[in-house]
C-alpha cells in the first residue's frame, strides 16, 4: 500500500561512520539527490573521525541533510547500538531504515525486533563471504527482519543470496527480497571537471609534464586493495616507461610499506601520496589510467570496481583491474577493463607498460567505459529506482 503523497516518507540511513569512503560517498549522493518534497531524510552514525579533513559530515550538513551522532558510553556493541537506535526511532518514527555496512546493518535489524511499522533495507557493499563466520551467522539469523537487500553488482548479489535481479529502471512492484542496483555517478559533475584548463591545472599540481602518463589509485591502504602490487609493478616498469607517473589517494595501515618501497627504489620524484581527498572527480580528470588491483584471500571476493572505478569509467579513463573482482555486467576484458591476475607481477608490469605506451588502446577502452557508465550508472537513472522502492515499501 502506497503512503499518502501529502506526508513525506521518512527515510533513516544508518552507517558506521561518515569518514570518506565508497559507501559514504554513495550515501551522500543518494541523500542529496532524493526528491525532498517526497522524502524526509536523516543519517545516523556511531563512530566519529577526529580528522575533519577526512570526514563528510560537513558535506551532509551543507546539503541540508540531518545527521545524528549516536554516542555510546564505553565500547560499542551491537546490543548497545540497537538500544540507541530504538530510542531515536521511537522519537523520529522513520518509515524506512536503510542500513549500510555490516555493523550498522546488524544493529538496525536487532533494533527492529518487535516493530512492524519500520521497513528495513540493507545495503551490501561487499560479498558476505568477506566477513567473519560470526557476521555471516548473524546475517542469516536476522534475515527475516530484512525487507529488501541491495547489492551493487550481480556477483555480490549472487554470492549472497544465490540469484540476481538487476534493476536498471524503477520496478512496478517488489517481487523479490534482493536486488542489484549499480552505484551511481554524477556525470554532470564529471563533465564539468573534464575541461582542458582543469586537467592542466591539476596535472601541474601533481608534477606532471607534457607527455607524462598519470596512473591513479584511489582506495584505502589495506592489504587486499593492491597498492603494494601496483607499487612493485610500477618500480619494475619505471625504466621502460620514464613518462609514467603514479598517484595514490587514500590512507591506511599499508601506506607506510608502499612509501618505503617507492623510497628504496629511488622513485620519490615520480610518485605522489595525497592522503584522503574530497576532489577525486577532479583528480580523475587529470589521470590517464586508473588501477583497481584488488587482491583477496582464496575463496573470498569483495569490492567490484568501487565508486572511483565507476567515476573513472564515466570520465573515459581505462581501468586495470584484478581478475578476482566481481565485475558488473558489461565490464569485460578487452572492452572497457584490462583484467590481470593481481599476484602475477609480470602480467601486471606488461599491462601497465602496454597502457602507458598505447594511446589508441587507452582511448578505445575509455570510450567504451564512458558509454557504459552514461547508459547504466548515471544518478539520474539510479535515484528513481530507490525512490520507487521506498514508495512501494510504505
Amino acid at each position: 500500500m502506497l503512503k499518502n503523497d501529502v506526508s513525506p516518507i521518512k527515510v533513516c540511513y544508518v552507517i558506521n561512520t561518515l569518514k570518506i569512503g565508497g559507501a559514504q560517498m554513495v550515501l551522500l549522493e543518494l541523500c542529496t539527490k532524493l526528491d525532498k518534497t517526497r522524502f524526509d531524510v536523516s543519517v545516523y552514525y556511531f563512530t566519529r573521525n577526529e580528522d575533519s579533513s577526512g570526514n563528510l559530515e560537513q558535506e551532509f550538513t551543507n546539503a541540508g541533510i540531518k545527521t545524528v551522532y549516536l554516542e555510546t558510553k564505553g565500547k560499542i556493541s551491537l546490543f548497545s547500538l540497537a538500544i540507541l537506535l530504538r530510542k531515536v526511532w521511537k522519537k523520529d518514527a522513520p518509515d524506512i531504515v536503510h542500513a549500510h555496512l555490516p555493523y550498522a546493518v546488524l544493529a538496525s535489524a536487532l533494533a527492529r525486533l518487535g516493530s512492524t511499522k519500520i521497513k528495513l533495507i540493507v545495503h551490501d557493499h561487499q560479498t558476505r563471504s568477506y566477513y567473519s563466520w560470526k557476521i555471516r551467522f548473524l546475517y542469516t539469523l536476522l534475515q527475516p527482519l530484512i525487507h529488501v537487500s541491495v547489492a551493487y553488482s550481480e556477483k555480490v548479489e549472487f554470492d549472497n543470496v544465490g540469484k540476481t535481479h538487476l534493476l536498471l529502471t524503477p520496478p512496478e512492484r517488489l517481487d523479490s527480497k534482493s536486488y542489484t542496483i549499480y552505484n551511481g555517478v554524477d556525470t554532470q559533475k564529471i563533465q564539468e571537471a573534464q575541461t582542458q584548463a582543469h586537467r592542466i591545472e591539476y596535472r601541474e599540481k601533481l608534477g606532471c609534464k607534457e607527455g607524462d602518463v598519470l596512473i591513479l589509485s584511489v582506495a584505502r591502504f589495506i592489504e587486499w586493495k593492491g597498492q603494494l602490487q601496483l607499487a612493485e609493478a610500477f618500480i619494475q616498469s619505471a625504466q621502460n616507461i620514464p613518462q609514467a607517473r603514479l598517484c595514490f589517494v587514500g590512507t591506511g595501515p599499508t601506506q607506510e610499506r608502499v612509501q618505503k618501497k617507492i623510497d628504496q627504489a629511488g622513485l620519490v620524484d615520480r610518485v605522489v601520496f595525497l592522503g584522503d581527498r574530497k576532489d577525486v572527480v577532479q583528480l580523475l580528470g587529470a589521470a590517464d589510467i586508473v588501477s583497481l588491483i584488488y587482491v583477496y584471500r582464496k575463496g573470498h571476493t569483495g569490492d567490484a570496481v568501487g565508486i572511483a572505478g565507476c567515476e573513472a569509467l564515466a570520465t573515459g579513463i581505462p581501468l586495470i583491474a584484478g581478475s578476482g573482482l566481481p565485475i558488473v555486467r558489461g565490464l569485460v576484458s578487452g572492452k572497457n577493463v584490462l583484467l590481470v591476475e593481481p599476484d602475477n607481477c609480470e602480467e601486471l608490469v606488461q599491462t601497465v607498460e602496454q597502457l602507458c605506451t598505447d594511446t589508441q588502446l587507452r582511448e578505445t577502452l575509455g570510450a567504451s567505459g564512458k558509454e557504459f557508465a552514461q547508459r547504466n550508472l548515471d544518478w539520474a537513472n539510479i535515484v528513481p529506482i530507490y525512490e520507487r522502492i521506498y514508495t512501494l515499501l510504505t
